[in-house]
Parts: C-alpha cells; structure tokens; sequence
C-alpha cells in the first residue's frame, strides 16, 4: 500500500480514499510495530502526493488530517517505538502531512506546533539514554520546522520565544544532532 501510494496516488479514487485511510489509520493502532511502521509510511505518501496541492485552499486529505495526526502522535509515544523505526516512521509521516497541508489545516499546523514544542521542551529534562533523547529530539525539531515553514509568521509568533529558548537548549545539549 505505501508503494500505491507513493508511485499511483493518482489512482486512488474519491470513492477508495476514505477506505483507505480509515484502513491507514487503523493500521497505526496494530499491535504489531512492523504494520504500524507501514502504516506510517503509506500516509507519509499519501500526503507526500498532495504537494500540488499544499497551497490550495483545501485538498483531498484536509477532512481526515487532524485525526491522522492525532494517531501519528500517538504512536511516535507507543511502548514499542524503537521497533522497526516505528517513533521516526511516526514523525515523518506527520512532517509530510503538514508540509503538503492545505491552507483550511493551518489551525491544525499551530495545534502541532504547540503539541511538538511541548514534547521538545519535555526532552530537555528527560532521564534516559543520551542517543534516544538526541533522536527524539531531532525528530521533534523537524516537526516544528515543517510546521514553521507551513505556517504564518502571524501564526507562529506566539511560540517563537518558546521555540527559540528550546533549540539553543537542544544545541547546548552534549552530543546535540537536531
């Protein structure tokens, strides 16, 4: 399904979309991290297809986005994130869906932002391994500067300090790779 999506999103019909996602989104909830990590990459596809659309006003994944992002969410925390790149399969599928998002999604771009910083900033005391916090760390700072990019300077000034205050920590930090 995530080479369907990657090479023949085109032929993916109004009538199929929904099914499909609705199957994508229950993949990411499987017990198995090897169907979950697929899962992942599949919509990192879908969404990827949409760049012709990133700036329109709406486009065909706008009315399942804020729900596929919540799952995405979800399953970058799961207990078994370190199998099968399950945790970065997770992240870059939310970064492409914001950075292909269309412009009726920017409300769900802050809600990420906001939601990704919290995470970021939450690393910055975290007690575990120095290479598992610098991963997650990247990941998270990819994810606001897919955000950022998408969104408004209008929209993103309210986290700019936090934002700011966040990353030089990050880049302070021993060993730091974001």
């Amino acid at each position: 399904v995530g080479r369907l999506c990657e090479y023949h999103s085109s032929a993916i019909s109004q009538e199929v979309l929904p099914v499909l996602v609705t199957a994508l989104v229950a993949s990411l909830e499987d017990r198995s991290s090897k169907v979950a990590s697929q899962g992942c990459y599949a919509i990192h596809n879908l969404a990827a297809a949409c760049i012709d659309d990133s700036e329109a006003q709406t486009n065909v994944l706008s009315q399942f986005m804020p729900h596929i992002l919540q799952k995405l969410l979800v399953v970058a925390n799961r207990e078994d994130w370190d199998s099968d790149n399950l945790r970065a399969g997770a992240y870059e599928a939310a970064n492409s869906l914001v950075a292909n998002s269309a412009l009726d999604m920017r409300q769900t771009g802050i809600q990420v932002a906001h939601e990704a910083l919290n995470r970021l900033e939450g690393t910055l005391t975290m007690q575990t391994e120095a290479q598992e916090r610098m991963t997650l760390q990247s990941l998270l700072c990819a994810l606001i500067s897919a955000c950022v990019q998408k969104l408004t300077s209008h929209d993103i000034k309210p986290l700019a300090d936090r934002i700011m205050n966040a990353v030089l920590q990050v880049f302070n930090s021993k060993g730091a790779v974001a």
